[in-house]
């Protein structure tokens, strides 16, 4: 048996969840063997971290390598960026995967390990996306679960526009949306399997009339698909989602929060008792909508939008 690789990180500024101290690290293989005033240790490979911070590895949630539908791609495989969440100090990503229709649900995984394999430099998982509930898809949870993918990813929006190809200039793709009752199916069977459901909560009754009027005026521009998506699409999609999170007792992920009403929404249901939470992303943090203004404002085009400065304060 090869013997395992040692570390020791010197002198360095270790951060942890109940403290911030001087300390240093052994890492034996790919456990940490001990953390202290290692003074008489030795190692295979030292490390002087003498004025730096010691974080432990970062786990990005929600990341998309080799995305491609009709109307884009990604740039990122799971070399470049696996590489580059090396360099920002992640340690582990969770990617997504479309359900494949007419195929075993557990193909979500096989698809990403042939992705990964020989690429990957850090720790990888997939989120399952649901796009078509059938009673054989239900009946195969479970084993996603069992394999490690516990988290399964719905849309609000995307609905199927066969023979409107103009609208989704304002989607970016088709085909995901999954109706009410379906996400009560949904919740439920992960409720009695112990997952998750995480959620893309905007209202597509709200964007899809508001897209068809755009077209129909000529208003294509990056800051039309914004005013397609106004914030209270997000709050009807979230307060109808949480209303089958009080139906079903299921645990609801929303992901991409954008608005500041939908922090309020979000409040309230959690002061309600359900077991619901929700992630923002940095572009929401960083930017407003005036990036949608320029004349490159295609560069910012995403969904949920962008909003305006008032909604990002509030976040």
């Amino acid at each position: 048996m090869t013997k395992s690789k040692t570390i020791l990180i010197k002198g360095g500024t270790v951060v942890r969840e109940k403290d911030v101290a001087a300390k240093d690290i052994l890492v034996n293989g790919e456990r940490i063997q001990a953390v202290g005033d290692l003074i008489n240790v030795t190692a295979d490979m030292t490390i002087d971290a003498e004025g730096l911070l010691v974080f432990p590895g970062a786990i990005d949630p929600h990341i998309h390598f080799n995305e491609s539908n009709k109307c884009h791609s990604g740039v990122h495989d799971y070399y470049t960026g696996s590489r580059a969440a090396a360099f920002g100090g992640t340690t582990t990503v969770i990617d997504f995967s479309d359900q494949i229709h007419g195929a075993p649900l557990l193909n979500v995984i096989k698809v990403k390990e042939e992705q990964a394999r020989n690429k990957s430099l850090i720790d990888w998982n997939v989120h399952p996306i649901i796009s078509q509930v059938t009673q054989e898809v239900l009946d195969e949870i479970p084993g996603l679960i069992d394999a490690g993918a516990p988290a399964f990813k719905c849309f609000m929006t995307y609905r199927s526009m066969s023979g409107k190809s103009a609208l989704n200039m304002f989607s970016g793709v088709e085909g995901r949306f999954i109706t009410d009752d379906e996400f009560i199916s949904l919740s439920s069977r992960l409720e009695e399997c112990g997952g998750m459901l995480m959620v893309h909560a905007e209202d597509s009754n709200i964007i899809d009339k508001n897209a068809v009027e755009k077209i129909k005026c000529g208003m294509t521009k990056p800051i039309d698909h914004a005013l397609c998506r106004p914030p209270e699409s997000e709050t009807n999609a979230m307060k109808r989602i949480f209303r089958v999170a009080e139906k079903t007792g299921g645990r609801i992920f929303i992901v991409h929060l954008s608005s500041g009403d939908g922090v309020n929404v979000l409040r309230d249901a959690k002061e309600k008792g359900l077991n619901v939470c929700a992630e923002t992303t940095p572009h929401y943090l960083i930017f407003t909508d005036e990036v949608l203004r320029r004349e490159d404002g295609y560069k910012w085009l995403g969904s949920p939008p962008i909003r305006d400065k008032e909604n990002q304060d509030r976040r």
